[in-house]
């Protein structure tokens, strides 16, 4: 694949990433990274974390992701293997 096809190919796909905590939104009508998703049945999901990165709080964010439930109120299977840190504005 050419260079600039990559590179705009990998700029479209992060700008979810990116504008996930102030421009994108879900089917909830909250950002994507947000502490107050509604589930169909009410509940309240956090999937925003927001404390200084730390060994501490990366063990915290991936507990939170491990017992994440789904609509339904069932455990998802995640397992995580990338972590994206926001840059420093």
């Amino acid at each position: 694949m050419p260079r600039k096809a990559k590179i705009g190919r990998d700029k479209n796909a992060f700008k979810i990433f990116n504008g996930g905590f102030d421009t994108y939104v879900t089917a909830d009508d909250a950002y994507i990274f947000s502490d107050s998703h509604t589930t169909l049945s009410g509940d309240t999901v956090d999937n925003k974390g927001t404390a200084a990165l730390a060994e501490s709080s990366l063990n915290d964010v991936y507990i939170a992701l491990v017992e994440q439930k789904d609509q339904a109120g069932e455990a998802w299977v995640i397992q995580s293997e990338t972590l994206l840190v926001p840059q420093n504005s």
